[in-house]
């Protein structure tokens, strides 16, 4: 096995042993030799576990360069959410939509998402296309739907 390799599976041991900071400067140790979608990802992960959400975001545009991905987009919206910048969450939720337009849970966070910033015609449209994806969804989250009634 070769350096770099025992390197990603050191940095990978320490992830899954929740040792997040260790392993986030061993996976930033290894974007010198290797830059690719999956070191960027599991680096944006880190972060966002270590509630580093500015870093989430950066590490997770960085992967995106190399391939549009819905786990980098869910981190970088997911980070908007805890930074408290629901336009920006909206705008990457809704990326994830289009990048998965048969995603139910992605149309519902979109939905909630839109309904907590006051967008309440929106949110009624993603959620009646989250009920539509996801007819188990139609008699939780009735109330939302409701606002087109």
């Amino acid at each position: 096995m070769n350096n770099l390799q025992e390197k990603f599976n050191k940095a990978v041991a320490l992830h899954q042993a929740g040792r997040l900071p260790e392993a986030k400067e061993s996976y930033k140790g290894l974007l010198s030799h290797i830059k690719n979608v999956d070191l960027y990802s599991l680096l944006a992960i880190a972060c966002f576990d270590l509630k580093q959400y500015g870093e989430a975001i950066s590490y997770s545009q960085e992967g995106l360069k190399f391939e549009q991905r819905k786990d980098l987009l869910e981190i970088i919206a997911n980070s908007y959410v805890y930074l408290n910048d629901a336009q920006n969450a909206i705008q990457f939720y809704i990326k994830i939509t289009e990048t998965d337009p048969n995603d139910a849970d992605a149309f519902l966070v979109l939905a909630k998402t839109l309904y907590k910033s006051n967008q309440l015609y929106r949110a009624a449209e993603a959620y009646l296309k989250a009920a539509q994806l996801n007819p188990a969804y139609a008699t939780i989250y009735e109330p939302i739907g409701n606002i087109l009634s």
